[in-house]
């Protein structure tokens, strides 16, 4: 007797092009982000390693030591490195996980390990079953 294949099976052969369609789009539109997201995080962090804040408050120190600047210039001088040091922060509060203590890591880890694990342990106990029913 020849089997049928339902509509709704999961055999990707009888999915509607549509749904698999779709299924492709929404995984690369996960990829996309989630590549979009690392590259973010390389541009902070590049942007946070070439800042040379250092370099720059050193020679404006220099420069008032000169005399090249009043007191006046100076602090105007320092506002722009304030503003640098605040828009590289807010950029790096953004980094995901980076706030994160290596406790709250590491707890966090094993809560993930503990669930695959349970989560392998069904998969094994459904097969089991499954193999049980059928053979």
């Amino acid at each position: 007797m020849i089997r049928q294949s339902s509509p709704l099976s999961t055999n990707p052969q009888t999915i509607p092009s549509t749904t698999q369609s779709q299924s492709q789009s929404q995984s690369q539109s996960l990829q996309d982000n989630q590549i979009e997201s690392l590259n973010y995080e390389i541009k902070v962090i590049e942007d946070f390693k070439n800042s040379e804040l250092l370099i720059l408050l050193l020679d404006l120190i220099e420069n008032l030591k000169l005399g090249k600047i009043t007191v006046k210039d100076f602090d105007n001088s320092v506002n722009r490195i304030r503003l640098k040091i605040q828009r590289l922060k807010n950029d790096l509060n953004k980094l995901q996980g980076l706030n994160e203590s290596t406790d709250f890591r590491i707890k966090k880890i094993e809560n993930l390990n503990d669930l695959i694990d349970s989560k392998k342990k069904v998969l094994v106990d459904f097969k089991n079953l499954v193999e049980l029913k059928f053979n």
